[in-house]
């Protein structure tokens, strides 16, 4: 991480231009391979939130929610130090999940009692609220989006320069907090790759880190019941990932390998130490690229139909993942989604289940093989039972029953 001299003497200036709604959600919906930003865009549905209430002044935020403090590493020479995985954050619960005494009325005590100014803490899972669920529709209905919530805040003390403020993807996505506007300093996929973008944000900015999280930076009004110091947070919205079972993978290879170890972003030489030698350095996809086929030659949506997740299906779907797209196994026949729901799921009822939600976003019902040989999704069908094919026949002829009214 960076000291607070080089962040002062090294401010690299944000654009100034605005950014609306339009532009945002089109970023949202295409450009989920690259961090970018989306500056000066005010938006109600997020802006009129009452956020600070949400998280710190409701019993039952603090009873449901998990709230951590972030204690910036103590090593003043390191300048990436990946601190947020050097040392356990203090949390408010204990090791067996019960509370940590004394019982009190409200978050908002909580974190004045253990987050001084300087100090950084986090809110993890803001959507298990019901008055955040309520507000999850507003936002797919303004941005195409929603997916888990959390908020991550640094009390700023009205003397101070600056304070660190944090949030760690898979991707490494520092923000620092420099009197109300934040530095965001985002890397690429793996330790010791190239930072793609390094910029002092104001409040009001949007940002978005590859790795399927989008952070709205504000800052909240000064916190009346701590005297010294106000609240600059990060709103951080998981979204769905296309590949996130590939990326979960990885994120807890790396988390097992570089946890408690005081390590630099960029000391490649003690990274490679502690992973597993046949561990690649670079991921086999870029994890927000929803049609990339993984080393077995499958996209998300052939392995979320193997898997029989008609929940994530439907959301690639709906995010515009290819109905169509073809396998490129090394070995065996290349096979649409539809395909693979046909010939491989083995679970009948389940597998009709997929048929009928790819055939709603317009999946071909032929299957083509390696060979160039073409069949229905019927004929493959045949090959298990007759029952099964007559079912899937039915799911054809109302599928394209349906898209000549």
């Amino acid at each position: 991480m960076l000291r607070l001299g080089l962040v002062v003497a090294g401010v690299i200036l944000a654009d100034t231009t605005s950014c609306s709604k339009e532009r945002l959600r089109k970023l949202l919906r295409e450009e989920r391979h690259r961090a970018w930003s989306c500056e000066n865009v005010h938006l109600k549905v997020i802006e009129d939130q009452p956020w600070e209430a949400w998280a710190l002044d409701s019993q039952p935020a603090f009873q449901h929610l998990n709230f951590k403090v972030l204690d910036p590493h103590p090593l003043k020479d390191r300048d990436d130090v990946i601190w947020s995985l050097a040392q356990p954050p203090y949390n408010q619960t204990m090791p067996d999940g019960t509370k940590r005494k004394p019982e009190v009325v409200t978050a908002r005590f909580w974190t004045n009692m253990h987050v001084p100014p300087g100090r950084a803490f986090a809110v993890e899972a803001l959507n298990r609220l019901d008055v955040v669920r309520e507000w999850m529709p507003q936002l797919f209905s303004n941005l195409g989006v929603a997916g888990s919530v959390d908020l991550y805040a640094t009390r700023v003390g009205r003397n101070k320069v600056g304070s660190y403020g944090w949030h760690l993807d898979t991707v490494d996505a520092l923000i620092y907090v420099l009197q109300g506007a934040k530095r965001v300093r985002v890397a690429g996929h793996y330790p010791g790759s190239k930072v793609t973008m390094d910029k002092v944000l104001s409040a009001g900015s949007m940002v978005y880190v590859p790795g399927g999280r989008f952070h709205v930076l504000h800052a909240l009004p000064i916190d009346v019941d701590a005297k010294t110091a106000g609240l600059v947070v990060a709103l951080s919205i998981g979204l769905f990932n296309p590949n996130e079972d590939l990326l979960q993978v990885r994120t807890d290879t790396y988390r097992s390998a570089f946890e408690h170890r005081n390590l630099l972003w960029s000391d490649m030489t003690s990274h490679s130490a502690f992973l597993p030698e046949n561990f690649p350095r670079k991921p086999e996809v870029v994890y927000a690229d929803k049609d990339a086929l993984d080393s077995k030659g499958f996209g998300a949506i052939h392995r979320r139909v193997l898997q029989k997740d008609a929940l994530r299906l439907a959301m690639l779907l709906r995010q515009g993942a290819e109905v169509n797209l073809h396998s490129q196994p090394p070995e065996g026949p290349s096979l649409t989604p539809l395909g693979l729901a046909a010939c491989c799921v083995d679970d009948e009822e389940v597998a009709l289940l997929l048929t009928a939600k790819l055939l709603e976003f317009g999946a071909e019902p032929t299957v083509e093989f390696h060979d160039g040989e073409n069949f229905s999704a019927v004929q493959v069908a045949h090959r298990r039972n007759e029952a099964f094919a007559a079912q899937m026949a039915l799911r054809l002829y109302a599928a394209s029953d349906s898209s000549e009214l």
